[in-house]
């Protein structure tokens, strides 16, 4: 029954969320149910949220600047600077550690902002005037001279190949500030662990490779990525089993505290993992993040909240569709905070 319910339950919510999102007036319903996800409106709003974050609770972060992608030069170029903008504010405002991982906050990049890209069904195809590699490589130095530490995110399977070679590149050019992002729920996974981190020799150590894993949140045809919520979490399990195995630094990117507990009693405690091998990242405004964080802060672990941020209006809203549709309970409990206010005023 427990199953079906779920299985129900989030039908109904991806519908009313289809419906909301079917035109201009209506995805401003979304944008409101969704605001506790953001971390800010505009760039200069979420910059001084995060130093709140850090000054009033301590805690770290990693700024994103959501944006879907670029559809021409000037998109990139204003991304390219906000983003620069960023890792300078952040260089400034942050207290330094004995590494970038130790700064209490980092920064987040969409391949798709900073370059043109033409997609097909399967991959993308980048438009050999705004070369991933080489915008990835140009906020990796910008990060490098800021002291901060930098990743890259994956969006769908599209970016995938596109996503890691430009990692990789920028890893053989020296730079070991940059961190990657790898979905469980591909099943390509498993092989990329492999090719881009096993075999490739780079010139620093593996442990300076960061590697956020996470199930993911885009939804995949099933000749590529799984679609059962048991299976997704298991390649979990398995993938960052794997990671922990590479030596590199692994960013565990998820909400269930059955998992997280698994991890920690079954993994890094029995593998005398120290702190200093991994850390815990929570999205901002899931509540079972937000608790689990306070625990894990609590017993020692390093946790790092993901911080978004509109660079416009309404920039935000595919994200918060997204992370709406993976969370019904969000949607819920947003439209329960509306009715509250209505009736209040």
């Amino acid at each position: 029954m427990g199953i079906l319910s779920d299985h129900f339950i989030s039908g109904i919510n991806s519908l009313f969320l289809s419906v909301l999102n079917s035109n201009l007036y209506t995805r401003k319903i979304i944008g409101k149910l969704g605001e506790p996800y953001l971390a800010g409106h505009s760039l200069e709003e979420g910059l001084e949220n995060i130093v709140k974050h850090y000054q009033e609770q301590q805690r770290y972060s990693t700024f994103d600047i959501l944006g879907e992608e670029a559809a021409a030069a000037q998109d990139v170029a204003q991304y390219l600077n906000a983003y620069s903008q960023t890792l300078d504010f952040i260089g400034n405002n942050f207290p330094y550690g004995d590494s970038p991982r130790n700064r209490p906050a980092s920064l987040s990049v969409k391949p798709s902002t900073i370059c043109l890209a033409v997609k097909s069904d399967s991959t993308v195809s980048i438009n050999e005037t705004t070369p991933l590699a080489r915008q990835v490589e140009i906020l990796a130095a910008r990060a490098q001279k800021n002291g901060l530490d930098l990743t890259i995110d994956m969006e769908d399977h599209r970016w995938t190949d596109a996503t890691l070679e430009a990692a990789q590149h920028v890893w053989k050019s020296g730079y070991d500030n940059l961190g990657i992002v790898l979905q469980s729920r591909l099943y390509r996974t498993q092989r990329d662990i492999v090719d881009r981190i096993i075999v490739p020799h780079y010139p620093f150590p593996k442990e300076n490779l960061r590697v956020r894993s996470c199930i993911g949140v885009y939804r995949e045809s099933r000749t590529i990525a799984t679609r059962n919520k048991k299976e997704m979490k298991e390649r979990l399990w398995r993938r960052l089993e794997e990671l922990f195995n590479t030596g590199v630094y692994v960013e565990i990117a998820t909400h269930d505290h059955q998992l997280v507990h698994r991890l920690i009693d079954e993994l890094i405690l029995p593998g005398h993992y120290p702190p200093t091998r991994y850390e815990f990242q929570f999205l901002k405004g899931v509540y079972n993040g937000e608790k689990l964080g306070q625990e894990l802060r609590a017993a020692g672990h390093t946790v790092r909240d993901y911080m978004p941020v509109e660079l416009h209006d309404g920039d935000g809203t595919p994200y918060m569709f997204r992370r709406l549709k993976a969370n019904p309970e969000l949607l819920v409990n947003g439209m329960k905070n509306m009715v509250q206010k209505i009736f209040k005023r």
